[in-house]
């Protein structure tokens, strides 16, 4: 399953664009997209809230339905953002 698109996160009032646009490897930057068109998803939540969605103590469904995370855009591509979600999850270190 490939995602491709530009997904905003806006955390705290503070934008980090994730570019998976068709024919780019991926990147990751501070601000609004560069393209200056407006993001295929736009995910809003609280730092506090990002941290435990990412380390996997937040379910992303339940976050939407408590209202700890608002989705605008596309549903579809929500859905699929979980692989990413798990691969920045930190790895135990022993």
């Amino acid at each position: 399953m490939t995602l491709q698109g530009v997904v905003v996160f806006k955390i705290d009032d503070e934008d980090w664009t994730l570019d998976l646009s068709e024919g780019t490897a991926g990147a990751l930057y501070a601000g609004a997209p560069k393209s200056g068109d407006a993001p295929d998803l736009t995910l809003t939540l609280s730092d506090a809230n990002f941290a435990q969605l990412v380390m996997g103590k937040l379910n992303p469904q339940q976050a939407f339905l408590m209202r700890k995370l608002k989705i605008s855009g596309s549903m579809g591509m929500a859905m699929k953002l979980q692989p990413i979600l798990d691969a920045a999850q930190p790895k135990a270190k022993m």
